[in-house]
């Protein structure tokens, strides 16, 4: 709207008079331009050299009448909306209002006639006006390179930063990868070293490095007991303590049977016990009945696993063999005598074995003595502490 107005503001300043005037004159003064599609209105000022306004009038018509002496003037043209509010404006313009002497015919006598201009080429706007224009033109041109020129410049500083920044970044990803590498480097070493120490420890507690002879872990252990008689024993035997030594060999150090868990886990053993049990016989005589088991048998060890240095093994064992039985009553004549009887003794242990050297080994067992009317049998638990050799 703005372009169209500066296009067709200047048109014709036309002011017709019948005698002619002099420069200090004003006359009426009919100024034109062409409408502005949608506009409700227009908004014509004019202004004096200096700046002072002379004229300000909103019409609805595309021209107005002014009264203007000869002169320059300012003059611009605002349209306005369909809310009769400024919309776009032709800007400052140069007016310039001119005497122009028309011929004079002898038999009509006519007057001179006031014309005023505004436009550009042909006489329509002044030289002033164009120069003004092709000054701020100029003005904004120099604007628009000095834009430029600070934005090519901050484009490239920002290009710089990025560059400056991907670097950094590719140095500290450099450096993050070589710190992972050494951690994962120096984790795996770590783990190496605890798992041979584990396996080290490991086999020490299973007994691997030791043996009898480079064949087997021999162990030796002492162990002392708690018996409890039971069926018809129990009548006449009080509870009693005992003890016992038990010898044990695993074939686990055999070559043959080393990576056989099934057969690496078997063993024989050999236990020697005391019992010295205490009571009275059906005649309410006292009696003192001292057994000693001999027995051999088997065992079968379960790994349950190992913690550090300690190995736990579940045992099942069975030992048979002679009970050295010897008999005192004490009564009116005493009688001592030695009874030689059969002998069998199932065991139920837990052993927890310290770096494959020490063991410790609680747990319970049934012993039963095969007298020929009545079998002596008790249930003990037992507790036994040991080396492996």
């Amino acid at each position: 709207m703005k372009n169209r107005i500066l296009r067709f503001a200047a048109v014709i300043i036309l002011l017709a008079a019948a005698f002619p005037v002099t420069a200090a004159d004003t006359r009426q003064v009919r100024v034109e331009w062409e409408g502005v599609k949608g506009a409700r209105g227009y908004v014509v000022e004019i202004r004096n050299r200096e700046g002072r306004e002379l004229f300000r009038r909103n019409v609805k018509t595309s021209y107005t009448a002014v009264d203007l002496a000869p002169g320059a003037y300012k003059i611009r043209i605002t349209a306005l909306n369909v809310f009769m509010k400024p919309g776009s404006s032709s800007g400052w313009s140069t007016l310039t209002v001119k005497i122009k002497e028309q011929p004079r015919k002898e038999s009509e006598g006519e007057s001179t006639n006031r014309i005023g201009r505004l436009g550009k080429d042909e006489g329509d706007v002044s030289k002033e006006d164009a120069l003004e224009k092709e000054k701020e033109l100029k003005r904004e041109e120099e604007l628009k390179r000095e834009e430029e020129l600070k934005r090519a410049e901050a484009l490239r500083e920002e290009a710089l930063k990025r560059e400056e920044e991907m670097k950094r970044e590719e140095e500290l990803k450099r450096v993050e990868a070589l710190k992972e590498e050494t951690q994962k480097r120096e984790e795996a070493l770590k783990n190496e070293e605890a798992r041979k120490k584990e396996e080290q420890a490991r086999k020490k507690a299973e007994g691997y490095p030791r043996g009898l002879a480079g064949l087997g872990p021999l162990d030796i252990a002492f162990g002392g007991s708690y018996h409890f008689p039971v069926t018809r024993w129990k009548k006449y035997l009080r509870n009693t303590p005992g003890g016992h030594v038990m010898l044990s060999y695993r074939l686990s150090g055999i070559e043959a049977v080393k990576n056989m868990p099934v057969l690496s886990n078997f063993g024989f053993a050999l236990q020697f016990g005391v019992v010295p049990f205490r009571g009275i016989t059906r005649d309410s005589s006292k009696m003192d009945l001292m057994t000693m088991p001999l027995g051999a048998g088997i065992f079968y060890d379960f790994k349950l696993g190992t913690v550090n240095r300690w190995a736990f093994d579940l045992r099942l064992a069975f030992l048979a063999g002679p009970s050295f039985s010897r008999q005192e009553i004490r009564g009116l004549s005493s009688r001592n005598r030695m009874i030689i009887k059969l002998y069998y003794d199932p065991q139920l242990s837990f052993r927890f074995a310290y770096d494959g050297y020490f063991f410790i080994e609680p747990g319970c067992g049934f012993q039963s003595v095969l007298f020929s009317g009545q079998a002596l049998s008790s249930v003990y638990p037992f507790f036994r502490f040991g080396i492996r050799l």
